[in-house]
């Protein structure tokens, strides 16, 4: 059991490796589309659409942000007994992270591009036109912001990981208040199992009768 919460904590951890990458992957690609227009004579990212850019943005935040939902849902459960343990999530060391995000966030990007160029039927004639015109300008521009994109979200994601437990109790605790004051006063002898009478209370009269 403990093995399997483990492989379960790397895998969700690697998969917000992954998430980050693919979201500093597209603000990379933004941020080449936006240098090139000045600092470059002709800017590739120019000719095509990107749609790849913002469907990978998309998804990888939303993926983020379920998954904090779902841990943050499944830690609330655990906290009212109605689940076992969950397994905490497993991000690694910073330099691990760090590193994982910005080697997969080149790849991505290049893929990102190709894909936008084969929607639009161009041609690719360099790998310079997969970085926006330039190798140097978007090798450069995608390294700076993985790694800036990296070192914000794994602080986040330990920040998170650190505050999830007080958040869970917090929310729990206003569920127990809510099922608390919406108990019948019955319901402690209803669940020991007593028999519950409601006994009419006798009626008195305020007149007496008198002698006959």
């Amino acid at each position: 059991m403990q093995e399997s919460r483990t492989c379960i904590a790397r895998a969700a951890g690697a998969l917000c490796a992954v998430a980050v990458a693919a979201l500093s992957a597209a603000l990379a690609h933004l941020a080449i589309d936006i240098a090139g227009d000045y600092l470059l004579p002709h800017d590739a990212y120019d000719d095509v659409a990107h749609d790849a850019r913002t469907v990978v943005a998309a998804a990888a935040a939303a993926f983020l942000l379920a998954g904090a939902a779902r841990s943050l849902y499944t830690s609330v459960r655990a906290m009212l007994g109605r689940r076992g343990a969950v397994a905490a999530i497993r991000i690694g060391s910073p330099i691990v992270f760090v590193g994982a995000v910005i080697g997969m966030s080149v790849p991505l990007l290049l893929a990102m591009e190709t894909i936008d160029a084969l929607a639009a039927r161009r041609d690719v004639d360099d790998l310079g036109d997969l970085f926006g015109g330039s190798i140097a300008l978007g090798l450069g521009t995608t390294l700076a912001v993985a790694a800036l994109v990296a070192v914000t979200a794994y602080a986040v994601l330990r920040f998170f990981l650190r505050t999830r437990a007080a958040v869970a109790r917090a929310i729990g605790g206003l569920f127990q208040t809510r099922e608390r004051a919406s108990q019948h006063p019955f319901t402690g002898l209803a669940r020991q199992g007593r028999l519950v009478v409601a006994r009419p209370a006798p009626t008195r009269h305020a007149a007496k009768r008198g002698p006959p």
